[in-house]
This record gives C-alpha cells, structure tokens and sequence, in this order.
C-alpha cells in the first residue's frame, strides 16, 4: 500500500498500527498528529518511517517498537520524534545490517537490550553520528540501569559506535554490567561517546577466552557514570589491553 499525502489526526489510540510478516506499506509527505501515539509497529517496518513525513504533535511522541527478531537490513532515520522499543535483535537467516542516521533518538524500555548477534552470519550495528548531529539512545526514564544497553557479540568490521549519547543503562542485578558489552572473539570501533547516568561501567569487555577481540576506542566521555572498563565478571579494567 501506498500512504502518501495523507493526514491521520484526532484517533484516540493508535494513528497506524503496522501488524504483519509480508506487508510492504510506503509512507511519504503524510502527518501524523493529535492521535494518542502515531504509530505502532515493529522494527522491520521501520525504513518507510522516514523524515517525508512527520509524526508530532500526539499525546505520546515516539513512534512505538514492539519486540521482534529483524528479518532485513533496516535504518533508524532522524525523523521529528523519538523512536520508543523494548529491545531488538538480528535474525539469524542471513547477515542484517542494523544502521543509525545521524540525529536519531532511541527511548528504551525498562530491562530491554539492543543485542547484535553473530551465531551463523555476521550482523553489524552501524550507529555513526556526526559532531553537529549525534545519535542519543536513553531510557524512557532517567534511572541508572533502567535498560540493559548495547550487546556486541559480532565480528563484523562494520561495527561502529561514534557520536553517540547512551544514558541510563547497565546490569541492575549480576554481571557484566556496562552499558555496552563487547564479546569474546568480536569488533567494534568505538569513539567520541558520552556515557550518561549509567549505572556502574560504560563498557564490560569479554576475556574469559583470553584477548580475542578487536576494539578500537577514542574520546570515551563519563558524565556521572562512576567507570570506564570492566571485564566479564565485573572487575574494573585499566587499559582494555592489559587487564
């Protein structure tokens, strides 16, 4: 279907609600307001969420994600409101690229994470900000370890993280507890983050099988987030080299 030009206002829940596996649905230059949320859907039918259109204005401004493995490759644009999930990851059928435009902001739900996976195929998070334009990923509320953060368990060389703000994450129970984790024998390019009101460390690294990672890290920021480095069981880490 094709949704172009059109104005959904005034519903007194939910303006779109996208339900399904094989629906192909393309929204341009349409608004999305005065509804109490605008859109309800999955994150496989994010790439037609797109800053054509916009979506403020409702009584809840986000575009609400409901929890599904992703079965293609998808991109958060930057669009007017903040996207709202409660966690994500790949689907192991094939490789999934997973990419953040600059600008967008994600809300995460108490206790969701954002995992990406390698298993069979090689998934990669691309979540490149720029300076003037970066990526903010938060909980919906503003309480340390209120989401469980970012889940790298990929050896994908796509892998980056930089010119992001991830706020309000970490492990509330057990370990490792960063807010975001890197796994054993994966990569990730990592550099110009501030780690805000997280809730012990911003990143826990995996050497339980020895040094067999690839991190490339600069410009790490702390911004009342008490350290750095950890390791897997929650001891606190110098340099990510020599522990």
């Amino acid at each position: 279907m094709e949704l172009d030009s059109c104005t959904i206002q005034d519903c007194k829940e939910i303006g779109l609600h996208w339900v399904g596996y094989a629906s192909t649905l393309n929204i341009s230059n349409s608004t999305f307001t005065r509804n109490d949320l605008p859109i309800l859907t999955n994150p496989n039918f994010i790439n037609s969420i797109d800053e054509t259109s916009t979506y403020s204005g409702n009584v809840n401004d986000y575009i609400r994600l409901e929890r599904s493995d992703v079965n293609q490759d998808i991109t958060f644009h930057n669009i007017d409101v903040p996207f709202f999930s409660n966690g994500f990851k790949p689907k192991n059928d094939a490789s999934r690229k997973i990419t953040f435009a600059p600008g967008v902001t994600l809300l995460m739900d108490a206790g969701s994470e954002i995992l990406i996976s390698n298993s069979t195929h090689q998934h990669a998070a691309i979540m490149a900000g720029t300076a003037d334009n970066r990526i903010t990923v938060k909980g919906k509320e503003s309480v340390p370890g209120y989401w469980k953060g970012i889940n790298i368990q990929s050896n994908s060389p796509l892998n980056e993280i930089g010119y992001l703000d991830i706020s309000d994450a970490g492990e509330t129970i057990g370990y490792p507890n960063g807010a975001i984790k890197l796994g054993f024998n994966d990569y990730l390019n990592i550099h110009d983050v501030n780690f805000i009101n997280c809730l012990e460390y911003a990143m826990s690294i995996n050497y339980y099988y020895g040094y067999n990672f690839h991190l490339e890290y600069s410009n790490l920021n702390l911004v009342n987030t008490p350290k750095l480095f950890s390791d897997w069981f929650g001891a606190e880490v110098i340099d990510p080299y020599n522990p």
